[in-house]
């Protein structure tokens, strides 16, 4: 009898419709914890939604309501929080996309770095925008960390005169640190050759440079003390040190380092010229 019982064949679509979205929404939380990245959805008078994952990245409680505008500025860093106003003011007047990242501060005191990535949507009436908030602390700090050693090497390259060099053979490109700009005073970021190079060289070194360059093509290191004649008349004392390697495409580099010798030459040679007077 047709009654009017439910189908239930429709209740088992249904039940199965619900366990899928289920299943959906665990997929997304999980996938969003594993990279630390949350969603959200934004308007002028706030935020509208943050995902489960977006609360923990910020030390909050999943089971809270997403922030207000002022509720959320409240978490960003102090020192970031008059940049993150400028955003928001830049965003909400242009309707753009925007990517930036700054700090902010949990409950419990850690700062983290936080980089949100949005979009404006296509609402008739409500300007609002949709994206995502990643937890980049850990990229951040690799970045300091790296940009701490790539300086602590340049200042020792500038004290001890000490400049580290690539150089393709094969293709003649040139990969220079600012020390072995200056040792041989090019501008960076000049575009080197190996003729700019020779141009520098001591004409009485020519023929141990030479020596040195066919070595090179064989794919032999380099060992080599020469002098650059600048153009004012000085002289410079070099030292060059280099290993070769043969790249994936069979092309030979050069990976080493320039030694400005001149000042330690100039010492141990002053007792020679003062005993021939």
């Amino acid at each position: 009898m047709g009654g009017c019982g439910r189908n239930p064949a429709l209740l088992d679509r249904g039940n199965l419709d619900i366990d899928e979205r289920k299943q959906s929404e665990f997929y997304l939380a999980e996938g969003q914890r594993l990279a630390h990245t949350g969603s959200w959805a934004f308007t002028p008078a706030g935020f509208e939604y943050w995902s489960s994952e977006l609360f923990q990245i910020h030390g909050l409680d999943p089971s809270g309501k997403a922030p207000t505008k002022e509720e959320y500025l409240g978490l960003v860093h102090p020192e970031d929080r008059t940049f993150v106003e400028q955003q928001i003011q830049e965003i909400l007047a242009t309707d753009r996309a925007f990517d930036f990242t700054k700090r902010i501060v949990r409950p419990d005191g850690q700062t983290r770095s936080v980089r949100w990535v949005g979009v404006p949507t296509q609402g008739k009436t409500l300007q609002r925008f949709v994206g995502t908030g990643m937890d980049v602390t850990e990229q951040e700090r690799l970045t300091q960390d790296l940009q701490r050693r790539e300086e602590y090497l340049a200042e020792a390259q500038r004290l001890s005169h000490t400049g580290s060099f690539g150089w393709n053979v094969s293709t003649d490109e040139h990969f220079w640190s600012d020390e072995t700009f200056r040792i041989f005073e090019f501008a960076p970021p000049a575009k080197v050759s190996l003729q700019m190079i020779l141009d520098c060289v001591h004409p009485q070194d020519m023929p141990s440079v030479n020596v040195a360059i066919a070595g090179a093509n064989r794919a032999e290191g380099i060992d080599l003390e020469f002098r650059l004649l600048m153009p004012d008349g000085r002289i410079k004392y070099l030292h060059a040190v280099g290993k070769a390697n043969t790249g994936e495409t069979g092309g030979i580099e050069i990976v080493g380092a320039v030694m400005d010798i001149t000042a330690r030459l100039t010492v141990c040679r002053m007792p020679v010229a003062i005993a021939s007077l």
